[in-house]
């Protein structure tokens, strides 16, 4: 266990009222929304080096990224706050669900108004793909799965991790059992993407972006992310060490892309694994500045906006590779973050404070209800 979870941790059957935010967790979240961003602009990008575009088409894997740093950040919330499934849940429906209640209907009422808009808002959806994507069961659907918000697989993902988290982080508690749900999660994700139909669409295309989104192909990296934590609770390694491990990590990001084919969750789980390791015990704190820092903080908005810009953006002429790439990197991002400062101001942190307000309100509840009260005639 490292200092700071030493100095925060509550006592045994104590629930915290709230849990030490750590910097790198939001710095690694503001690097995973700007390798999303790079992969979304890349595509749409031809004429840039190979190498080049094989390397920000990587950032494609900002997303496993982010699955890995959820797994961390709720396994230490879990740990230190110490109340149990039901406020986990009530929790992650108000961390969640305002910002994408609102991206599903952003995205219904511009199919409504202009169905020609872009690539995205081409048609009017049935209801009954709205109301599964309200549910968060979108992830299991291959009609479904990006249908109603584009990037909303990643979002199911999510929720579905929520799902089964309070049952995993009760019995994940050891590296050892840890390092086996790797190894299953590794294995459920080749099982399931071998014996998968080849024809779930009719349209193979459909089928291979369905096999690579949905959850059971997913799990491997939320499994490296609970493996990570476990690390770093009981490990305490020296400082260069946790350097070594940094720059390994960066190494990898940088060298993998550019000279070999390998991606996906298990590749990329591993290479980052050292990185948060690193950054937790103190290593590569030149990664962690107060920039990163923020743009994590509102990775969550930037993720919905930045997807709804890129068909304005990419209107904007740029008759050279290079110079277009910059210009619309440069407007997306000021656009996006413009955009997703205000989001997390008026809709991410009042649904955080109403769902603590909520939480507090049912917990008053339940403690009046069960105060004893004096038997007649004492």
């Amino acid at each position: 266990m490292t200092a700071a979870d030493k100095s925060s941790a509550a006592a045994p059957g104590e629930p915290r009222a709230d849990v030490a935010h750590l910097g790198y967790l939001d710095a690694l979240r503001g690097y995973a929304i700007l390798g999303v961003i790079a992969i979304h602009v890349v595509q749409r990008s031809p004429g840039l080096p190979q190498a080049l575009g094989r390397f920000l088409f990587s950032g494609q894997q900002g997303v496993q990224l982010f699955f890995m740093v959820s797994a961390v950040t709720l396994l230490r919330s879990w740990t230190e706050r110490n109340d149990g499934a039901g406020p986990f849940y009530l929790r992650r429906l108000f961390r969640i669900g305002p910002m994408w209640y609102l991206a599903i209907l952003v995205w219904t009422i511009l199919r409504l108004a202009a169905p020609n808009a872009s690539e995205f808002a081409h048609r009017i959806l049935p209801l009954s793909h709205l109301l599964v994507s309200l549910t968060y069961l979108h992830i299991w659907f291959p009609e479904t799965i990006n249908d109603v918000v584009p990037g909303g697989w990643s979002i199911g993902n999510e929720a579905t991790f929520y799902l089964l988290f309070p049952l995993l982080a009760m019995l994940l508690i050891k590296v050892r059992r840890a390092g086996a749900f790797v190894l299953l999660a590794i294995g459920v994700s080749y099982a399931f993407g071998t014996w998968m139909h080849p024809t779930l669409t009719g349209s193979p295309n459909e089928d291979a972006g369905f096999l690579y989104f949905w959850f059971p192909n997913q799990i491997p990296a939320f499994a490296f992310g609970i493996l990570t934590f476990q690390l770093i609770r009981s490990w305490q390694p020296s400082r260069w060490l946790a350097e070594f491990s940094v720059f390994a990590s960066l190494a990898a990001i940088v060298l993998v892309p550019t000279l070999t084919r390998w991606d996906g969750p298990i590749v990329y789980g591993l290479i980052f694994m050292p990185l948060i390791f690193g950054l937790a015990h103190g290593g590569g704190s030149y990664l962690v500045s107060g920039v990163v820092r923020w743009i994590g903080q509102r990775s969550y908005s930037a993720y919905f906006w930045h997807l709804g810009l890129l068909g304005l953006v990419f209107l904007l002429p740029a008759p050279d590779p290079y110079l277009g790439f910059a210009l619309r990197s440069g407007v997306l991002f000021v656009a996006t973050f413009a955009l997703s400062h205000l989001s997390y101001r008026v809709v991410e942190q009042p649904g955080i404070r109403l769902g603590k307000r909520v939480l507090a309100r049912l917990r008053q509840f339940t403690s009046r209800e069960s105060v004893p009260t004096a038997a007649p005639g004492l």
